[in-house]
């Protein structure tokens, strides 16, 4: 039987306040879980994530010290560090131009344009007159 905001079961009476009251308050509960769960998961993701990077980047910066030791004396900052894991050395790449099928007219643009100005610069720039002029960069697509 109802009577007003109460039920009334025979041995058991409910007041609806309570009971809406405590249907909040469990809801309210388990919103602050999820909510606190889900913060401390991203956070403790990122940090593992961190320390992950942290020693893939030192292993990366050993790797290029021992190539380079002038580099040795480099201080990096948090930025460079964090960089320093999406590195890839050369001796990762094992893709030569051998291995691309045809395209063989844009693999030589690309060893004039690209390559030989890093391997040999003073045969592409022997004079500031010799610079080339480029109508933009070289853009670059998928895996190194």
């Amino acid at each position: 039987m109802i009577n007003g905001f109460k039920i009334d079961f025979g041995k058991f009476k409910v007041d609806l306040k309570v009971l809406g009251d405590l249907v909040i308050l469990a809801s309210a509960g388990l919103s602050v879980y999820y909510i606190v769960n889900t913060i401390l998961n991203d956070y403790l993701d990122s940090t593992v994530k961190n320390k992950e990077s942290e020693k893939k980047g030192s292993g990366v910066l050993k790797k290029i010290q021992a190539s380079n030791p002038h580099l040795k004396e480099v201080s990096f900052n948090q930025y460079e560090k964090a960089l320093l894991n999406s590195l890839v050395t050369p001796e990762e790449i094992s893709v030569t131009f051998e291995d691309i099928g045809g395209l063989h007219d844009i693999i030589d643009e690309l060893r004039e344009a690209v390559i030989l100005p890093l391997t040999e610069p003073e045969i592409v720039c022997s004079t500031p007159e010799s610079y080339p002029v480029t109508k933009g960069g070289t853009g670059f697509y998928g895996p190194p």
